[in-house]
C-alpha cells in the first residue's frame, strides 16, 4: 500500500498523495470513504478531533471489517514518551460475542476508578510508525491516538503479531510435548477466520 510506504520514508509530501490516492479508491478496496477524508483533513489541518470522533464511533470500519488507521501515536519506550506519524492496514476479526467485562469487574470489586474500553481484536495486514513488524506496539491503546487523550475509545489488539511474539513458547511446548500432545494444547490457542474472497487464516487467540 503506497500510503504506508510513504509514512516508512517519512515522506509529507508523498503521504498527502497517496492518502488521497487511497481516498479515490476507497470503495474498491472496502474503506470507509467519509473516514479516510476526515483522516485527510486532520491530518492537514493537524486538529485530530475529526479522526478521534471517527475512531470512537467506530466509523473507521468498512462494512467487512477492513480499516485504514492513519495518526501521530505516542508510546513510551525507556520511559521516554515519544510521538510519530503512525499507520495501520487491516481486518477486524469476528471471533464471536465476547462478554461485558465492566459488570464481571463491578461484580467482583465493587467498583471501577475508569471505564473499560471496548476491547477490537484485528488482523494487520501492514504497518509504519509504531505499528511497524515486531519492534512496533501490537496493543493499540485509545489514549495513544492523537486527540484521544482520556482514552475514550477502542482498545485494538493485533492478533497477527500476538501469534510473532509468543511463537518462542509454542516452539517450546513442540519441544516438550509429543506432536499429539502439543497440536492439543496449541488448538485452543487459534481460531480460524474466513474472509470474503474464500481465503482463511488460523490467528492467535490470548
Amino acid at each position: 500500500m503506497d500510503v504506508i510506504r510513504a509514512v516508512e520514508k517519512k515522506d509529507s509530501t508523498l503521504v498527502n498523495q497517496s492518502i488521497v490516492s487511497l481516498i479515490a479508491d476507497a470503495d474498491q478496496i472496502g474503506l470507509p470513504k467519509p473516514f479516510l477524508a476526515d483522516t485527510k483533513q486532520s491530518l492537514d489541518s493537524e486538529n485530530w478531533d475529526r479522526f478521534a470522533k471517527g475512531l470512537q464511533n467506530f466509523e473507521f470500519l468498512g462494512e467487512d471489517g477492513r480499516f485504514f488507521l492513519l495518526a501521530p501515536y505516542t508510546t513510551s519506550r525507556k520511559a521516554q514518551k515519544e510521538t510519530v506519524l503512525s499507520a495501520i492496514y487491516g481486518s477486524r476479526l469476528e471471533l464471536g460475542e465476547i462478554p461485558a467485562l465492566q459488570p464481571i469487574l463491578l461484580d467482583m470489586f465493587g467498583a471501577l476508578n475508569e471505564p473499560i474500553p471496548h476491547m477490537v481484536p484485528i488482523l494487520g495486514h501492514a504497518g509504519a510508525g509504531w505499528f511497524a513488524g515486531e519492534s512496533g506496539e501490537a496493543f493499540l491503546v485509545p489514549n495513544g491516538w492523537a486527540g484521544l487523550p482520556d482514552g475514550d475509545g477502542p482498545v485494538l489488539n493485533n492478533m497477527s503479531e500476538q501469534v510473532t511474539r509468543v511463537s518462542v513458547a509454542f516452539e517450546a511446548i513442540r519441544t516438550v510435548f509429543d506432536e499429539a500432545s502439543a497440536s492439543l494444547l496449541l488448538s485452543v490457542l487459534y481460531a480460524t477466520v474466513q474472509f470474503d474472497e474464500g481465503a482463511e487464516c488460523r490467528v492467535f487467540v490470548p
